[in-house]
């Protein structure tokens, strides 16, 4: 009996390590070779008994989100002093920080409209635009085509 105690206070310590060393930042693949397991596969069913053991998923959610924004203000303040000085480069390593800590924290905003002038169209100058997160301009009379395109299909559906 005493062994299979021991056993079972091993298992979970394994299993706490496996946690720590994933939140660090390690693959699976590294931590079944620092913890002694077989292979990766059997460091993830370890890290998911671990979750399961201290309130699951949602916990560790807000711990990654947490641990990721620590990690992006670390970058952040590496490459700061060079984006400062005027190197492109690290200006654009800062924008894409900043834009994953707003898309971490939840921070982005609606998309604003741009004008057909300011995207080089030069066509449709004073028409409003919609910018869609991955960039692309879309009229508003295409958006609202779209719209009767679908409402169209769902009626069909009926």
């Amino acid at each position: 009996m005493t062994a299979q105690r021991t056993t079972a206070a091993e298992r979970a310590e394994r299993e706490r390590a496996v946690l720590d060393l994933r939140r660090s930042g390690m693959s699976f693949d590294q931590i079944a070779a620092e913890v002694g397991y077989k292979n990766r596969s059997a460091a993830k069913k370890a890290y998911d008994r671990a979750l399961a053991g201290t309130g699951g998923p949602e916990i560790d959610r807000a711990a990654a989100r947490s641990q990721e924004v620590d990690r992006l203000d670390k970058l952040l303040t590496a490459v700061w002093g060079k984006a400062m000085a005027g190197e492109l480069d690290a200006v654009r390593e800062v924008r894409q920080i900043s834009r994953l800590r707003i898309h971490l924290l939840g921070l982005s905003i609606a998309p604003t409209p741009v004008f057909a002038s300011q995207s080089g169209d030069d066509d449709d100058a004073d028409v409003p635009m919609t910018e869609t997160e991955g960039g692309q301009v879309i009229p508003p009379s295409r958006l609202e085509q779209r719209r009767r395109e679908l409402d169209e299909a769902r009626r069909g559906e009926r």
